[in-house]
């Protein structure tokens, strides 16, 4: 009413945290044989450990914090128990599907298969060799569907942003937020609508760049600098998230990797050719605004 400029943020889907063997968290993680027997092991070893009876038996059976607390976290407005909980938790598996069917959840497998949710989340953990991560949205995912997210996304002051990409590393891993905006939201939805492709573009790029004052990026126009991504649309994908042990004292951390950018180009320097690094480090720091400088075309 007073005239301000008000730009909300929305991300793409809902942040979600991540379970499992390669992360920071799953649901046995407070277990006493798992804190006894598997807590320093890697995770070729904690898979076949996990593979005994014994040590099966006892992570199934025993008495877990981590569990407890699952037990009367609220969803959907309720308390429904980890069953409950497991409703919401889905398997990402090798081509991550962030908006899947109640089906697909953790409960619903089990449901198919005859077993407590439990277990299946049980024997999910081992899948392709301890490197299945799960997708627990957050703020829930009751509709099953992002439609919430599309209504909102399509607001004209709606910038694209809220993607967890830098912290709670070992749970969360969101930097590829803006590869599956492209990929889901202009190709790959089946749920509703999608969005046309030029529309995502123009947010993620001329948009936010006007928001946060740099007008000298974000468009193709002479005098603006030379940023631009070259993209094989139809190949675009991103990868299940992994854990790579790069921070100091070999901390973990989350990465997402993706494949369908031929060219990354930064002030007219190829940076990235194909997802690998040529080395070319053009970038600089950037304070406050920046003005373009719109350079008149050339005569025919």
């Amino acid at each position: 009413q007073k005239g301000m400029d008000i730009r909300p943020q929305i991300a793409g889907r809902p942040t979600g945290v991540l379970h499992g063997l390669t992360s920071n968290f799953h649901i046995f993680l407070a277990s006493p044989t798992w804190k006894r027997e598997l807590e320093a092991l890697s995770v070729e070893d904690k898979v076949a450990a996990m593979g005994r009876p014994d040590i099966r038996a006892a992570l199934l059976s025993e008495d877990s914090p981590l569990i407890r607390a699952a037990t009367s976290a609220p969803v959907g407005g309720q308390v429904a128990g980890l069953d409950g909980l497991l409703w919401r938790i889905f398997p990402l598996g090798e081509r991550p599907n962030y908006e899947p069917d109640r089906e697909g959840s953790v409960a619903g497998m089990a449901e198919a298969a005859g077993v407590s949710p439990v277990e299946m989340m049980y024997d999910l953990l081992l899948r392709d060799g301890g490197k299945e991560l799960f997708y627990q949205p957050l703020g829930g995912y009751q509709t099953y569907n992002f439609d919430f997210f599309r209504k909102n996304m399509q607001h004209p002051n709606v910038l694209f942003g809220l993607s967890d990409g830098g912290a709670h590393c070992g749970v969360i891993a969101d930097a590829g937020m803006p590869t599956f905006i492209l990929t889901h939201w202009a190709r790959d939805r089946v749920k509703g609508e999608q969005f046309p492709l030029e529309f995502l573009v123009r947010k993620l790029t001329s948009d936010t760049a006007r928001a946060y004052g740099l007008n000298d990026r974000g468009r193709i126009a002479p005098g603006l600098l030379a940023d631009l991504n070259v993209i094989d649309f139809d190949a675009l994908r991103l990868f299940r998230p992994e854990a790579i042990h790069d921070l100091p004292a070999g901390g973990r951390r989350l990465v997402q990797r993706a494949e369908g950018y031929r060219y990354t180009v930064k002030s007219g320097q190829v940076t990235f050719e194909n997802g690998q690094h040529t080395g070319a480090l053009p970038g600089g720091l950037v304070r406050g605004g920046r003005e373009a400088v719109i350079l008149p075309l050339a005569a025919e």
